[in-house]
């Protein structure tokens, strides 16, 4: 797993509650169910998509749902907004400026929004600071956690019931444009991990190094010691992967990813329900960019246990 050797690089987590949108908030509480969400984020603007179960028994349920505009598919209905609680969008856009914070698990349930993210410890104060403004700008917000990070065997787990989820592992060997020092200026051998879904046609990444960057070029330095970096870059291909995927009503969580020996390499989760349509979509891709040279490495259930966002056993 990509992820194995670098899952508490980034030392510290916070797991908060929030509002976000109190029409599904409500929703969530009436209906007894838990939402997952996938946050989008530009320079302009942020959007959230929420994901829910399909309950072919309650037809109250999906009404509700059609009359908010929720598109339906095979195994499940989205829900897109961009009008949010007070605060909530200058908070959420402070915070992926912290250069170290990545956004991790994000779903609605009993009446509130939870969101966590992971950082460096050396971001500490600023993180402290910004949460305790929001006490003045948000409707409503509640620390449920800010410490060591925690629980952490798979960080895009949704740890949501009625949600079984599958990690995908592709492998490619990537053209030699593409292993460029302007495609790649933090070198050719690396573990990165998307910090958050960035709708502005880059990657915004935190990198894992084994020593120093091999090229010269513009990033932020996290920790010299321990080789953590954050650069922003450009990926033509994993751009339409994600495009490709939230054309279909897609739900999977930004991935780690790798490059090592001319090999590249993605992991992506998503719901089981959603198999088809993930498939779909990487045969879209492989299509797209031949030349990438795309395969299918593993499939595998991610169980429950894998992450635990409450660190509760």
């Amino acid at each position: 797993m990509i992820w194995e050797p670098i899952k508490e690089k980034l030392d510290m987590q916070v797991l908060l509650s929030l509002y976000m949108d109190r029409r599904q908030e409500e929703l969530s509480r009436e209906m007894a169910i838990e939402v997952p969400c996938l946050m989008s984020i530009s320079y302009n603007g942020v959007s959230v998509t929420s994901y829910y179960p399909r309950n072919p028994e309650n037809a109250r349920f999906q009404a509700l749902l059609n009359n908010m505009g929720a598109k339906r598919s095979d195994g499940m209905y989205s829900l897109s907004t961009e009008e949010f609680s007070r605060g909530f969008r200058d908070f959420v856009q402070q915070l992926v400026k912290i250069k170290s914070v990545v956004l991790g698990t994000h779903h609605i349930a009993d009446g509130v929004t939870n969101l966590s993210f992971r950082f460096h410890s050396s971001d500490k104060k600023e993180v402290s600071n910004l949460l305790m403004d929001s006490a003045e700008t948000l409707d409503y917000i509640k620390i449920n956690y800010f410490g060591r990070t925690i629980g952490v065997k798979h960080p895009y787990h949704t740890g949501l019931r009625g949600f079984e989820m599958q990690i995908l592992s592709l492998n490619t060997i990537p053209p030699v444009s593409e292993l460029s020092q302007q495609s790649n200026p933090m070198g050719n051998d690396w573990r990165r991990e998307v910090r958050y879904r960035n709708t502005d046609g880059t990657l915004d990444c935190i990198y894992y190094l084994d020593g120093n960057p091999s090229n010269t070029g513009s990033f932020d330095v996290i920790d010299a010691g321990e080789h953590i970096y954050r650069c922003v870059t450009e990926n033509d291909m994993m751009l339409y992967m994600w495009n490709a995927g939230e054309t279909r009503g897609l739900y999977h969580s930004r991935s780690f990813q790798s490059l090592s020996g001319g090999r590249f390499d993605i992991e992506l989760v998503f719901p089981s329900s959603l198999n088809y349509d993930m498939i779909s979509t990487v045969n879209s891709v492989k299509k797209r960019f031949p030349d990438w040279e795309i395969n299918v490495e593993s499939l595998t259930p991610l169980n429950g246990d894998t992450f635990n966002p409450q660190g509760r056993n």
